[in-house]
Formats: structure tokens, C-alpha cells, sequence
């Protein structure tokens, strides 16, 4: 699974499609993306809908391959190439390791303490391995904020007759 990050996934373009078309669901609020990889296309279309603040996560740190410590640089880079330099301001990017849920209370504790509105995720369930794990981030997620919506796109990569239409729809 190593390189998934590097990657606009086909769900982000579709999740990313549906906020530009429902940029109510972002303005204003506080939002946080998980699994946001190099690109964070999520958050940058959060920002660019007038997200109030964006908390850009992916699973990353001092013990992962030298690549993938690059990911918060990557992020960085990205919201700078494709926001302007208010909505940079707006971003904080924070290393969360949905198989520790100390890194999930951390990042709420440390960047959400004024509330968290939208969890966003795409592409977050391409690994069956990760489905408990990943659900267990949102449920804790969602434990403290029980108002907070999750938004989410998947894509079943099980061959299909017709596998070319993933859904969004809020929860």
C-alpha cells in the first residue's frame, strides 16, 4: 500500500466535485480531512469554499520511510500553490495514525478545541485492512463532536458490471 498518498485519488475528484457544487457544507466551519495524503485536495477545496479552518491529517512521522515524512511538506506546498494566502493561514497539518487513537485525542485536543463542523474523507477506504481502525477515528471523532457531519466517497475496487459511479451522500 506504500505510495497511495501521492495520489488525487478518482473519490477525491467526485467528494471535491460535490463541495464546489455544496459549498455551504464548508463555509464557514471548521473542518478536518483525514487521510489528506501529498495533494490535501479536500482541504484546498474547503479553503477555497471559505472553510473557517482546515486540519490537514494523514498518517505520518519520525518512524515512516523518508518519503512519507515529506507528506507534510507536500500538503504545505499544495495549499500554498492552490489557495490564496488567508486560507493558508487557515491550515494546520498534523500527523494522525488511525491505529492510535492518542494521535486522533491529540489532534482534537490540540486543534479542534473551538469545535470541529465537517470530517471529510475520500479515497480513506480503499484498504479493507484499515475499515475498523478508520471507523474507530471517526467514531472518536464523533463522540466529541456529535454534531460534526462526516463526509465521505468510496469506491468499491471490487470488479463490478458497473463500477464507475461512486456516491456521496451525508450520513
Amino acid at each position: 500500500m506504500e505510495g497511495i498518498w501521492k495520489h488525487v485519488w478518482p473519490c477525491s475528484e467526485y467528494l471535491g466535485s460535490y463541495l464546489n457544487g455544496n459549498p455551504e457544507i464548508v463555509k464557514n466551519k471548521k473542518c478536518l480531512e483525514l487521510g489528506a495524503g501529498a495533494t490535501a485536495i479536500l482541504s484546498i477545496i474547503a479553503l477555497q469554499n471559505g472553510a473557517k479552518s482546515v486540519v490537514i491529517t494523514d498518517k505520518y512521522g519520525p518512524d515512516d520511510t523518508p518519503e512519507r515524512q515529506r507528506i507534510p511538506a507536500l500538503q504545505r506546498d499544495n495549499i500554498k500553490l492552490n489557495c490564496k494566502p488567508d486560507q493558508v493561514d487557515r491550515a494546520c497539518f498534523e500527523p494522525l495514525n488511525w491505529a492510535d487513537l492518542a494521535t486522533t485525542k491529540r489532534v482534537l485536543t490540540t486543534h479542534c478545541n473551538g469545535g470541529l463542523d465537517v470530517v471529510l474523507g475520500a479515497d480513506v477506504f480503499y484498504d479493507p485492512s484499515v475499515f475498523i481502525v478508520l471507523l474507530d477515528t471517526v467514531k472518536a471523532i464523533l463522540d466529541v463532536f456529535p454534531k460534526a457531519e462526516f463526509y465521505f466517497a468510496y469506491q468499491n475496487r471490487k470488479p463490478q458490471p458497473d463500477d464507475s459511479n461512486p456516491t456521496v451522500a451525508p450520513l
